[in-house]
């Protein structure tokens, strides 16, 4: 007799629909490391331009990144501050100095910020020709070395780190 009997059929379906499992959940996995990577670039790239604009001294003006986090969104924005303003943090928005929008960048679904922590606005603004992140005026959240960490949404241990050290320098953890 040739074939193949029912156990035999469910035996291999079974085993099929195990590897099935197992191969999409890692790429699950995978897709929200690339997506917590690749927010962590844009970040970097948002506080580059920033900086670069800060030190060519582009108009005389103010660059820095602003962090807004609110219970509908999470973003951060290459802004050019108005003169004599200086950044800040400020837990009600309102409170928070006009600035003008360079870029926009929307975080991920799958992305959180973890520090700075809370919800409001934060301001990195670094100093003209120098690029060293300006300390804070106000309610002071910073000092000249600032730090952004991010993870997954469903991964709150996996995160990545952004440092922007006393000199200006950008770097990734």
């Amino acid at each position: 007799m040739k074939g193949f009997t029912l156990i035999e059929m469910l035996i291999t379906i079974t085993v099929f629909s195990i590897i099935t499992a197992v191969v999409g959940l890692s790429l699950f996995g995978f897709k929200r490391k690339q997506d917590l990577e690749s927010e962590k670039v844009r970040i970097t790239a948002a506080l580059n331009e920033a900086r670069q604009r800060a030190t060519t001294n582009e108009g005389g003006k103010r660059f820095g990144v602003r962090i807004t986090k609110n219970a509908n969104n999470e973003f951060y924005d290459v802004v050019e501050l108005l003169p004599g303003r200086s950044g800040g943090c400020y837990s009600d928005p309102d409170n928070a100095p006009p600035v003008t929008m360079v870029q926009r960048y929307q975080l991920r679904g799958s992305v959180d910020f973890i520090q700075p922590a809370g919800s409001g606005i934060w301001d990195i603004v670094f100093s003209p020709l120098s690029g060293i992140p300006d300390p804070l005026a106000g309610p002071v959240c910073h000092d000249n070395e600032v730090t952004i960490s991010i993870s997954g949404s469903l991964d709150p241990l996996d995160q990545r780190r952004i440092i922007v050290n006393d000199s200006g320098t950008i770097i990734n953890q």
